[in-house]
């Protein structure tokens, strides 16, 4: 009498079957950086404090203190005086982040290691100087 093993070879296949693209876990408080410039009208920026991201499945949000944020121009140093705002319009794909802040930059960047504990790239943003708004181009970095 033959008897065939169809269940447990089943199971196993079905155990061994696709998976799901594990999302990468940026939950959590991250020390970043970030520097900005306008080379039209000599300015550079500098800023530097901490992102805290909430993150449900491919999306985030959250919020960001700054410790430092300062732009060097012509007439010398500017202390921007920001303390804190949101980020929002996170989004994961793979090992690529992109989010938005509330003072008009956008970043976008890859996630480092596994799981992430760095991320990095580049940001643009469009900021208001006085009554006139100037765009700026620049990176980031930001380790967990």
């Amino acid at each position: 009498m033959k008897r065939f093993l169809i269940v447990p070879t089943l199971t196993v296949m079905l155990a061994c079957g696709p998976t799901e693209p594990r999302i990468p876990d940026i939950s959590g408080l991250w020390s970043f950086t970030a520097s900005v410039a306008n080379p039209t009208i000599s300015w550079s920026c500098e800023g530097n404090g901490i992102f805290n991201i909430t993150q449900t499945g491919e999306t985030f949000a959250g919020s960001y203190e700054l410790k430092s944020a300062a732009c060097t121009t012509p007439s010398g140093t500017v202390n921007l005086g920001l303390t804190a705002g949101a980020l929002s319009q996170g989004t994961i794909n793979d090992q690529r982040v992109t989010f938005s802040d509330d003072r008009g930059c956008n970043y976008g960047g890859e996630l480092i290691g596994s799981p992430p504990n760095k991320m990095s790239g580049n940001a643009s943003c469009l900021l208001t100087l006085g009554s006139a708004a100037a765009s700026f181009t620049g990176t980031w970095q930001a380790n967990h």
